[in-house]
């Protein structure tokens, strides 16, 4: 893979004022945030994590932070999923540098929360407390803003200004939208209804072209949506994302958004209550 910056060797010489430095930088590090990207797009194994995604700006801040090799992957095709992929931007953790990373973020993971506790396990390290439950409103809007940013698609034309987030795990989605109902930021759908009556629908997706894991996911539009990027504006890093959020909040503020048709599921959706 191409080299886009280098990084750093640790060694016995360097070791020790690289982490001094590095703990001293950590102090203004948004770690919900990074939490909530790399519970969406982090790839991690008992030794190394990979970070690989189509956005330059969030890996690239994050290898300057650890001054990890920031690298451009040009895979040409998926097979599986026939289609071409664009280039993605990767960068790698392993030694030190990822053991602090995920000592870092696990008081604040979701999806990889288990996973996490493995590797520091199984490589003798501390597993510090924290609880996701716990999260402040400002940790929860910054660990959903690097979710949103991994696994959310933000939709503005014409005709539909939208927000969509899709995860094979159930428990996570399950608790965004609890969280977004209790801070008030979803005031149009309870568990306890009808979804289809709302302008939130909790799906389970199938699709019947290739073989995977099933899909649960929710949308947002309307009053629900301005209120949603409003929250989570100030977190953001995408710059692509940050334009659809932009236009989306510029275009309520000329068009105030109003209630949606009910949702209606199709062929291919089955509401969950």
């Amino acid at each position: 893979m191409p080299v886009l910056s280098k990084g750093i060797i640790l060694n016995k010489n360097n070791k020790a004022s690289f982490m001094k430095e590095l703990e001293e930088k950590s102090f203004s590090v948004n770690w919900p945030y990074w939490a909530g990207i790399l519970d969406g797009d982090g790839c991690l194994s008992k030794k190394t994590m990979q970070f690989a995604i189509i956005d330059k700006e969030p890996v690239e801040k994050l290898s300057k932070l650890f001054k990890s090799s920031l690298r451009i992957r040009l895979d040409s095709k998926r097979n599986r999923l026939a289609y071409v992929c664009q280039p993605r931007y990767t960068t790698q953790f392993s030694g030190e540098r990822y053991m602090y990373l995920l000592q870092k973020i696990y008081p604040f993971t979701i999806e990889k929360r288990e996973a996490i506790a493995s590797v520091l396990e199984h490589n003798k390290q501390i597993i510090p407390d924290g609880f996701y439950l716990h999260h402040t409103r400002e940790e929860f809007f910054a660990w959903l803003t690097g979710y949103a940013e991994a696994e959310g698609h933000f939709r503005f034309d014409n005709k539909v200004r939208a927000f969509f987030v899709s995860s094979t795990a159930y428990t996570v989605v399950d608790y965004i939208l609890h969280k977004l109902r209790e801070l008030g930021i979803v005031r149009h759908a309870t568990k306890s209804i009808d979804v289809r009556k709302a302008l939130v629908r909790f799906e389970k997706q199938k699709n019947y072209n290739i073989t995977r894991k099933e899909a649960y996911g929710f949308h947002i539009t309307g009053l629900d949506l301005q209120r949603l990027y409003n929250a989570i504006l100030p977190y953001m890093l995408m710059e692509r994302k940050i334009n659809k959020v932009k236009q989306t909040l510029s275009y309520f503020s000329v068009h105030p958004p109003k209630q949606v048709k009910p949702f209606k599921p199709g062929a291919t959706y089955e509401t969950i209550a």
